[in-house]
């Protein structure tokens, strides 16, 4: 499988974009990555018609 990724970043958000070069009828995926007001990095993912989002807590280092 051949993927032409794509990143862009705008108003805080970094978007990445794949689409499959072996797939004409491909429309992408595409992830969406901001940090939320809890500190928290959200990935949010589109495909289809279909949402998921995905929330990352940074762990603390240990003193």
């Amino acid at each position: 499988m051949v993927e032409e990724v794509t990143f862009t970043f705008a108003d805080d958000t970094l978007m990445e974009k794949h689409v499959r070069l072996n797939d004409p009828n491909d429309k992408g995926e595409t992830y969406y990555f901001n940090i939320d007001t809890d500190d928290k990095l959200v990935l949010k993912m589109e495909n289809n018609g279909i949402t998921c989002r995905r929330w990352f807590k940074r762990e603390k280092e240990a003193k």
